[in-house]
């Protein structure tokens, strides 16, 4: 069964439709891992704060699962916390070496990850929307655990329940600006991790379901913007 929501795009003030799909496809999926040598570039450099809560080795960022978008657990304390990563959930991908197909990241890559991300004592490397230059200061970690049923780790109950191996955080927001600007306001809804990451040769092909627009949107843009055209709200996000 196929889904469809709508994508508005504005032309001196007349608002025009272009609908978007989604369909069944059969894609690849491929396994990310990271080097645990401390001197190689792979692993996790930042974690993000996003306004959406998704080579051999390539730099990516992942915009945040929407439905485990942080929640501010504490207001009166200014504590955010939500998931960095989701164990065995497949992420899309399109670039010009595979095409399209889906990363996944499993239980035992994600806690490399994270004892990586400790070890070089990156708690506190948050930027803002994956933008180069943006560190943020006053924003700290406090919390980062692994969810895992057998050492009684469980998804915090103000989240729908977490594959064992997902990886939560909880941040200190100690920045005015950050707090009162983005986070109050809802302009900043999830976390977001970015770093590089190496493709295992472990790869499959699965049946998945695929937002038609995560595939074409980009291409219309790219045409549209080549027009007089203003662009609107997309998914309900200013572009």
């Amino acid at each position: 069964t196929s889904t469809q929501t709508q994508v508005a795009v504005v032309q001196n003030q007349n608002e025009f439709s272009i609908t978007k799909k989604k369909t069944m496809k059969k894609l690849m999926t491929y396994e990310l891992d990271i080097n645990e040598d401390e001197n190689a570039e792979s692993g996790i450099d930042y974690v993000s704060l996003v306004d959406d809560p998704a080579t051999q080795e390539s730099w990516m960022a992942f915009e945040a699962q929407k439905s485990f978008a942080f929640k501010v657990s504490s207001p009166e304390r200014r504590i955010i916390t939500g998931a960095a990563m989701i164990a065995d959930m497949p992420i899309y991908r399109k670039d010009d070496a595979r095409g399209e197909y889906n990363v996944v990241f499993r239980k035992p890559v994600i806690e490399k990850i994270v004892k990586k991300w400790a070890k070089l004592n990156k708690f506190n490397n948050v930027n803002m929307m994956h933008e180069e230059g943006t560190q943020t200061e006053g924003v700290y970690c406090i919390e980062s655990f692994i969810i895992d049923s057998e050492r009684g780790i469980t998804t915090p109950k103000i989240f729908d329940k977490a594959s064992d191996g997902s990886w939560f955080l909880s941040y200190y927001i100690e920045n005015d600006v950050v707090w009162n600007e983005f986070i109050k306001t809802g302009i900043f809804k999830g976390f977001s991790v970015e770093g590089m990451f190496g493709f295992e040769i472990k790869a499959h092909a699965e049946v998945v379901e695929v937002d038609m627009d995560e595939q074409h949107l980009q291409t219309i843009f790219d045409i549209l913007k080549r027009t007089p055209y203003v662009l609107g709200s997309v998914g309900g996000k200013t572009k």
